[in-house]
């Protein structure tokens, strides 16, 4: 049925290229990578998918590596505020609306750049897939390009898991931070 209707909207920007459109090169490849949102993902703009699932959608998406940048920027973060905290006189208030305010950027900033950044990511890797499959029939490539792309429902739900189980850990940690914090602002790092 997907295939189907990959068929069917690469048809139909193959008209549109006869009539004098633009048509992405292996277009039948990359909708069948990108998946029924090609449309979407070509023409750019605000993802509100990212913005309200966040990283949750980039697992979904398969982009492994994009999630993993962002959570080290978090962490990062998270230890810039603990070293800050610790060697100064802040209030632990201000620390965390300041690392709240930079993860809301974290946050918001790939939503505004998801769509046009997925799109040529999809277009990078259908070259890839074809490049280094020049031997394969169309019907192989397409499956190819279909099960590398797309998206993962069963890597979203092992990742929400995964984050409900090491919340446990995290709360233990801050409740652990808040009942010592006296002792623990006495650390100084050498």
């Amino acid at each position: 049925d997907n295939k189907e209707s990959f068929k069917n909207q690469a048809a139909t920007l193959s008209v549109n290229s006869a009539a004098g459109f633009f048509v992405e090169p292996n277009l039948e490849y990359l909708l069948a990578y990108i998946g029924n949102n090609y449309d979407s993902f070509q023409k750019g703009g605000f993802s509100w998918c990212c913005f309200f699932f966040g990283d949750f959608y980039l697992i979904y998406r398969k982009l492994y590596l994009v999630w993993g940048l962002k959570f080290l920027i978090r962490i990062a973060l998270f230890l810039s505020i603990l070293v800050l905290y610790i060697n100064s006189n802040f209030e632990m208030s201000w620390l965390i609306l300041i690392l709240f305010f930079f993860d809301f950027v974290v946050e918001i900033l790939p939503s505004f750049l998801f769509k046009s950044f997925y799109y040529k990511y999809a277009s990078s890797k259908v070259n890839q897939i074809l490049n280094a499959n020049p031997n394969m029939s169309k019907k192989e490539l397409f499956d190819i390009c279909q099960k590398k792309g797309g998206t993962s429902i069963i890597a979203a739900v092992i990742f929400f898991l995964i984050l409900f189980w090491s919340s446990n850990f995290f709360s233990s940690v801050s409740e652990y931070m808040v009942k010592n914090e006296t002792r623990i602002r006495n650390l100084t790092f050498q």
